[in-house]
């Protein structure tokens, strides 16, 4: 968002925010991924490449999902990790705190000047009750709308 703010691209992003699923549970989102260590985003790239998601235990779910817990009383934009409120696809509105969570202090300004009014999230489901899907977050272009 800032990059974007700044003028400096509106090209697609990913970013450094995970969304963490585990079948049957709300997705997770996490600004510390474990896809930015050096090792396991080598395993991350490997799993994209053989067209599946990057899996592990069962635990790591657990480990968000109590961070995301103990910060629940903390403004959104201030959270390390945040239980969305809906699972699947659904439309980000500037009020929710998912929007305030992703784009902190710019999302009034982001949604302004980038949006007509929503942005499409397009959720991660895991189809595994045993093992944590993860993957990274990104923004498609906003010159061609959202898609798939």
């Amino acid at each position: 968002a800032r990059i974007r703010l700044a003028g400096i691209s509106n090209d697609f992003s990913r970013t450094s925010i995970a969304p963490i699923a585990l079948k049957g549970e709300p997705t997770i989102l996490t600004k510390d991924s474990p896809l930015m260590n050096s090792l396991i985003a080598c395993y991350a790239v490997e799993c994209h490449r053989d067209n599946v998601y990057p899996l592990f235990s069962k635990e790591v779910y657990e480990g968000a999902r109590k961070i995301a817990k103990s910060e629940e009383g903390k403004n959104p934009e201030e959270r390390k990790a945040i239980i969305l409120s809906k699972n699947g696809d659904f439309n980000l509105t500037p009020e929710m705190p998912e929007s305030k969570f992703l784009l902190g202090q710019n999302t009034e300004e982001y949604f302004e000047r980038f949006t007509k009014g929503k942005i499409n999230f397009y959720g991660i489901n895991s189809d595994l009750k045993d093992k944590t899907l993860i993957n990274y977050l990104w923004f498609g272009g906003p010159q061609g709308g959202s898609g798939r």
